[in-house]
């Protein structure tokens, strides 16, 4: 078969479409002939002749995602990635999407494709029956040896569109932060891959070109001797690329001998994620249990050796008081004082985590079902309208905070900077120098 696989169109920050290239070399690898295309970097090609196509996303490129599907309203869809695995009859009740793939999709979808159109026995799948209506098997176990899936066809992207290159070195998270949907597309048991598989996929992509890699694990030093590892062997291969961890590490798994090793090794780029500057918000509200205790010694080591470290807070959870969001704030503006980016934005209510399901049942759910929807995915106005309610605080004055600490958030780090180390680090990253200042990711 001839398959198509698109990237729908989102707010473009150089990242390669990593899931996409994954599932590829699944279709390859049985035969089948796949182009990628990128909707950020190219348009599709005049013809659609084929004879499937696939659609990816976040829960947050839903408007994207619909959109994109109904250009194919003569070819079958198969919708992919987050937003389909949380809200599968949502996307199935979109008329130009016939099957939604939920959860990791490399197993899920090689079967899809081996026994296409008969996939009424696939595990993970969701269809619609003859009469229109959804319907959705058994969710799929999780892939627990991720070393023998294929590696990703890089191959089919056109490589200098792109300044960074996603890598996973494991898949899921065991903690329980009430806000994370990571639970409900990659499961809560960590799954790792070997020191040597990450190493040779890094090799692989430095082989093709790539300058910069960035690690996008839920939790890249859960096993901290593991990591350390990896950062050995970059070390020692003298593997010459840049690095970056952005999906917020966790602090109590950083220690000084590893950021020292991740310097060494190429790391350019930090970001943890402590969430509150409330003790009782982050173990009582948010279910984080990490010991604010740790986070200034990263941050100040982090300044240190000179790795950029970002932080990242959420505030306006119903059951979190006013005075809380206050400790939060100083403890955000502590973090700056010593060169730290500190990102604080809204709690946002995404369908299917606990704190939409907390919220909706306790009565602080400002908007659900269409109306959650539109604000969230839709209109893409999740930090300009805030979807909670609580007794301690008014939702307009959450969204008040937040745009003052994206003008505080940039005065804080160009104010710790000297004038040349501001200017390196913007003529390395600028687009993301700039978005980062504003605390716009």
């Amino acid at each position: 078969m001839k398959i198509l696989l698109v990237c729908p169109k989102y707010v473009f920050t150089g990242y390669t479409p990593t899931g996409l290239v994954s599932i590829a070399s699944i279709a390859e690898s049985l035969g089948h002939e796949v182009t990628i295309v990128d909707m950020n970097v190219q348009r599709l090609p005049k013809e659609l002749e084929y004879d499937i196509v696939g659609i990816t996303g976040i829960s947050l490129w839903k408007k994207s995602i619909i959109e994109t599907s109904k250009i194919f309203k003569s070819l079958p869809v198969i919708v992919g990635g987050p937003w389909v695995s949380l809200s599968p009859y949502d996307a199935l009740a979109i008329d130009s999407i016939d099957y939604v793939c939920m959860g990791e999709g490399e197993d899920t979808f090689k079967e899809f494709l081996e026994k296409y159109p008969d996939v009424a026995d696939i595990n993970g799948i969701g269809y619609k029956n003859g009469s229109g209506k959804p319907i959705l098997n058994e969710p799929r176990p999780y892939i627990e040896d991720l070393d023998g899936l294929s590696i990703p066809a890089w191959h089919l992207l056109d490589l200098k569109k792109y300044r960074r290159f996603s890598l996973s070195s494991s898949r899921g998270c065991p903690f329980d932060c009430i806000f994370c949907a990571v639970h409900k597309f990659l499961g809560k048991k960590w799954r790792f891959r070997s020191v040597q598989s990450v190493l040779d996929e890094i090799e692989l992509l430095v082989h093709l070109g790539v300058k910069h890699i960035t690690f996008g694990d839920s939790n890249l030093t859960l096993i901290m001797d593991r990591f350390e590892k990896i950062c050995d062997q970059i070390i020692d291969r003298k593997i010459d690329v840049g690095f970056d961890v952005i999906q917020g590490v966790r602090a109590d798994k950083l220690t000084p001998i590893i950021l020292d090793k991740m310097k060494k090794a190429g790391f350019t780029e930090i970001i943890i994620a402590p969430e509150s500057g409330s003790q009782r918000v982050l173990d009582e509200v948010i279910g984080k249990k990490l010991d604010l205790a740790c986070v200034e010694p990263v941050v100040k080591k982090c300044q240190e050796i000179g790795l950029f470290c970002g932080a990242f807070f959420v505030i306006g959870f119903p059951w979190e008081t006013r005075e809380e969001i206050d400790e939060t704030l100083r403890f955000a503006k502590k973090l700056r004082s010593y060169g730290c980016s500190a990102y604080v934005g809204n709690a946002i209510p995404l369908t299917g985590t606990e704190l939409y399901y907390r919220a909706r049942d306790e009565g602080f759910l400002r908007f659900d079902g269409e109306k959650l929807e539109d604000v969230i995915h839709y209109l893409g106005l999740p930090r300009k309208v805030h979807c909670l309610t609580s007794p301690y605080w008014e939702p307009e004055e959450i969204i008040k905070i937040c745009e003052k600490e994206k003008k505080r958030n940039l005065r804080g780090i160009y104010g710790s900077y000297s004038f040349h180390t501001i200017m390196s680090k913007f003529i390395q990253h600028p687009i993301r120098s700039i978005r980062k200042a504003l605390g716009m990711i």
